[in-house]
């Protein structure tokens, strides 16, 4: 059980969730002199495909196994807590958009899913009704300093099933997708285990490259990568699978993560020894059941000592791979 724990609030602490304003006006969209669209939705179609990296959190498991308290620390993470915990108290999951090699800027966009109810969101100065685009969504829009690209400019209520919470850098993107339909290459994570993921790698930026030209390298082929993660037993279970541009990239991948696994130290042999490896065509898949001491070292910010003597020398981190 101390694992189980452990693994759900490592994967809560790794999650940098920004999410929504004070509060929301009451009522609907303003009547427009053109008729909303009328197409089915769903919530998560919402997410424009520049948010390369989108994580899923499913709020009825981590509800089931730790109670509201743990849906209550997930909300404190969030900006705007007050609103979000509302929204949460209630929520079956919740999906977050991002900008993978940004995400101190705060841009994103966050969808709470489950049965919210038929009630218009809580009355407030800041949101004023936003012009309809499509049949059953509600919006409000807030003037913000787009600077403040952190702060929630836009909030939609797709039927009694979602509310959706937007930064000011994708209000237009938001406004787009509900005229022309979802992006094809949008982030649509698998609905399984506590917490999946859907990334489609961007290049890293010249100054991280020069740093990091291995993991630059092995960037470059790679398209998308999707991933889940349980909590089990011994620890997070993690099951990735990576799509690379070629047989080639994927050749490469797959050289890194064995690299990763040949070149660790004692210590972190001793982690990896789970970590498995399965090329196939120009694909890569991995697993990898992270232990329970990395997991509580995660969660408590530092070193957990493993089966060690107190005092035992703390040996240096092994070098990143170069495939």
């Amino acid at each position: 059980m101390r694992a189980s724990v452990a693994g759900a609030a490592a994967i809560l602490a790794g999650l940098g969730i920004a999410g929504c304003g004070e509060e929301v006006p009451h009522g609907g969209l303003a009547r427009s002199p053109e008729a909303p669209l009328d197409r089915r939705v769903k919530p998560t179609d919402l997410l424009p495909a520049d948010l390369d990296l989108v994580v899923r959190v499913d709020l009825g498991r981590l509800r089931a196994g730790l109670g509201a308290t743990a849906v209550d620390a997930l909300a404190a993470r969030m900006p705007g807590e007050p609103l979000l915990r509302r929204a949460l108290a209630r929520a079956d999951s919740v999906t977050v958009g991002l900008r993978a090699d940004d995400l101190e800027s705060g841009d994103r966009v966050v969808v709470v899913e489950g049965p919210l109810g038929e009630e218009a969101p809580p009355e407030g100065p800041r949101f004023t009704p936003a012009a309809p685009i499509l049949e059953g969504v509600r919006g409000w829009d807030a003037e913000v300093d787009v600077t403040s690209r952190a702060a929630v400019a836009r909030i939609l209520r797709v039927g009694d099933r979602a509310t959706i919470f937007v930064t000011p850098l994708f209000v237009d993107a938001t406004s787009r997708v509900l005229r022309e339909g979802s992006d094809a290459a949008r982030g649509q994570p698998f609905a399984e285990g506590l917490v999946s993921l859907d990334w489609r790698p961007r290049p890293l930026r010249s100054s991280l490259a020069k740093r990091y030209p291995s993991i630059a390298g092995v960037l470059r082929g790679v398209s998308r990568l999707r991933a889940t993660a349980s909590v089990g037993d011994a620890g997070v279970e993690i099951d990735a699978q990576i799509e690379a541009t070629d047989e080639a990239a994927a050749t490469k991948v797959a050289r890194f993560f064995e690299l990763l696994r040949e070149n660790a130290g004692e210590r972190d042999s001793a982690r990896l020894r789970d970590l498995r490896i399965e090329p196939a065509g120009s694909s890569v898949h991995v697993t990898w059941v992270v232990p329970a001491a990395v997991v509580l070292a995660a969660v408590a910010g530092g070193e957990v000592e493993e089966e060690a003597a107190e005092g035992s020398p703390e040996p240096p981190p092994a070098p990143l791979p170069v495939p």
